[in-house]
């Protein structure tokens, strides 16, 4: 199987990244989180939002529950790794928090696939160079982490 970098991709009308046009009724956080993978990726890279809306019950729905966005996405060594994003805001990072430990047996199966993760990113608008701006902080999420056996740390990305 050969490696399409970004231009092949849309040399064949395959977009790496969902329009943000198509992503009417989305979180804008997890617009945010899309956008900011994208850009700053250096490796090939497909993001993709995966929340729907039912216009009907007015209710929006994660992938199997916990997912906002998915990540495809091949690294230096050639293995494919397929990210699987919840984004929130920072004030209720620890709502999701507990989502995800409400949805461990799906985490668990997600985690146990092989090549994929699970990432928290939560976004806040903090002040840079007399500017206000959002920016992310991104938690690795493990099954240590989700049962309490770990705290982890979140980490700043795309810091100053």
């Amino acid at each position: 199987m050969t490696q399409l970098c970004l231009k092949e991709l849309r040399s064949h009308n395959l977009h790496p990244i969902q329009p943000f046009s198509e992503m009417k009724g989305t979180k804008i956080k997890t617009i945010r989180t899309v956008k900011a993978i994208a850009r700053h990726q250096s490796r090939k890279i497909m993001v993709a939002n995966v929340e729907s809306f039912n216009h009907h019950s007015g209710h929006k729905k994660d992938l199997f529950g916990i997912f906002d966005a998915l990540a495809v996405e091949r690294s230096a060594s050639g293995a494919t790794l397929i990210r699987g994003l919840q984004a929130c805001g920072a004030s209720d990072w620890q709502e999701h928090v507990r989502k995800l430990q409400g949805n461990i047996l799906t985490c668990e199966l997600w985690l146990a696939a092989g090549n994929t993760t699970i990432e928290l990113w939560g976004w806040r608008k903090v002040k840079r160079r007399g500017q206000r701006v959002f920016r992310p902080r991104v938690q690795l999420i493990t099954l240590a982490f989700l049962k309490g056996e770990e705290t982890g740390k979140a980490t700043e990305v795309f810091g100053d």
